[in-house]
Order: C-alpha cells, then structure tokens, then sequence
C-alpha cells in the first residue's frame, strides 16, 4: 500500500502503519509471554495468561486491518525482483496460517472438544504461532533489505 499520494502522506497510509506497528509489537509480546513459560518447561498462567490474553485481540484488529489495507499491494507481479517475492509469499503465508491460529484457540472454548482435542486445538495453536512469528520475520527482513538494495539504484 502507498502511503504517499503526490509526494503527501495520508491519513490510512498512517493508520495503515500504525496497525502494523501495532500488530508487530503485539506479536512480540504474545511471542514472550507465549513460549516463555514453554522454554522454562511451566504453563502459562496468572499475569502472563491475562497479558497474553489481553493483548490478543488487539491483536487480530491489528491483524484484520494490515490484511485488508495491505493485499492489494501484495499481489505477485512478474517483473518483481526476488525479495518482492519472498515478501509477498510471506505475507500470505502470515494471513493463511492466522486462521488455524486464531481458531484454535476461540473453538477451545466451547466444550464441543474432550480433553484430546484440547490438547490437539493446543498444538495447533503454538505450531500455528511458530510458523506465523517465523513467516512475520522473514517478511520484514526481505522487506527491508528490499527497501535497502532499491534505495541504492
């Protein structure tokens, strides 16, 4: 998405950037308090489940918002270079892998799943996660250095 119309920002150019400012600080937050206590080998409980908790649906806004601002200009186009690319087969893959993401965890709410589908909805939830955290920074990487090696022609 162009921010800028005439060499003028504009006003969902900014909100555009502020969503993604905000999806990504919420990413690193759910990322922290998420596989935190997975690493240290405890559960996620008390304040870091309410933070985490908490912080997810501003999540999904941010989410929601980036997707529809930002697919048009992620289209894939032939004569893109390389890094354009990657970019745009990870943006896709970031909103594909949301859905299982998302769903996994508000189907865990209702009591239609026994104790086996909870733990199978749970492994699809982290697993959904890694691939989305792993797929949001290699998107931002091929985009900055795609943004770095145009600046340099």
């Amino acid at each position: 998405m162009t921010t800028a119309v005439n060499n003028r920002i504009t006003f969902w150019g900014i909100l555009h950037g502020l969503a993604g400012l905000g999806m990504i600080l919420c990413a690193i937050v759910l990322a922290c308090t998420g596989f935190a206590p997975m690493v240290t080998g405890q559960r996620l409980w008390g304040y870091a489940l309410m933070l985490h908790a908490t912080v997810a649906p501003v999540f999904v806004t941010c989410l929601a918002y980036v997707a529809l601002s930002g697919a048009q200009g992620r289209t894939w186009q032939g004569g893109s270079s390389w890094w354009a690319g990657l970019g745009t087969v990870c943006f896709w893959l970031m909103l594909l892998v949301s859905l299982p993401l998302i769903l996994s965890m508000v189907l865990s709410m209702f009591p239609w799943f026994g104790t086996h589908g909870q733990e199978v909805l749970f492994d699809v939830h982290r697993i959904s996660a890694m691939v989305w955290i792993g797929s949001a920074g290699v998107g931002c990487v091929t985009r900055s250095l795609g943004r770095a090696l145009n600046r340099g022609r």
